[in-house]
């Protein structure tokens, strides 16, 4: 899966056990030229990388068209904790409106998100989806993953206080 089109690939089997390592016959194969948009999650950025318990953080999620002419990209969708699949027409925690997206063309977006009330590792999944409005030539490959893991609250200094309040030079305070 997430080949791209018109491209050669290079592929070898290979077998290691405690004595060797045995490679097979290298083959080679070119993916088919796209005759149609494919809209692709190429990247999922979390800030921060470890989202504090119940708080808040932005995904930054990037949706590119690999296919071979333009079309419109639809909607794309967010859910805090899917590790299963997402399907068409499924709730999602958050989404957004996309643009119609030229060949090689990228669409990033921010998200502001509230993490997990709870300690834990989590499956963020995104999800492009068209509606069926624009056929793809992969209706497969559309969705992204990014498991992360929330974290302690970050704390912040309030005051500081000297004792005693002016301090003198070279002593201790």
């Amino acid at each position: 899966t997430g080949l791209l089109a018109n491209t050669t690939y290079h592929v070898r089997a290979y077998a290691t056990n405690s004595a060797d390592t045995g490679y097979g016959n290298q083959l080679l194969f070119t993916t088919p030229v796209s005759n149609g948009p494919d809209f692709v999650i190429t990247s999922i950025v979390l800030a921060p990388s470890v989202p504090a318990v119940g708080g808040k953080f932005t995904a930054t999620i990037t949706v590119q068209n690999q296919g071979a002419v333009s079309g419109k990209a639809g909607y794309l969708y967010v859910w805090l904790d899917k590790a299963g699949t997402a399907a068409i027409g499924e709730k999602s925690d958050k989404s957004s409106s996309l643009t119609t997206l030229k060949p090689g063309a990228s669409k990033t977006v921010k998200l502001s998100l509230t993490a997990p009330k709870t300690w834990g590792t989590f499956t963020l999944r995104a999800f492009v989806d068209a509606k069926n409005g624009t056929k793809e030539d992969d209706e497969y490959n559309n969705q992204g993953t990014y498991v992360y893991s929330t974290g302690l609250p970050d704390f912040k200094i309030s005051a500081v206080r000297l004792s005693p309040e002016i301090p003198l030079a070279s002593k201790t305070f």
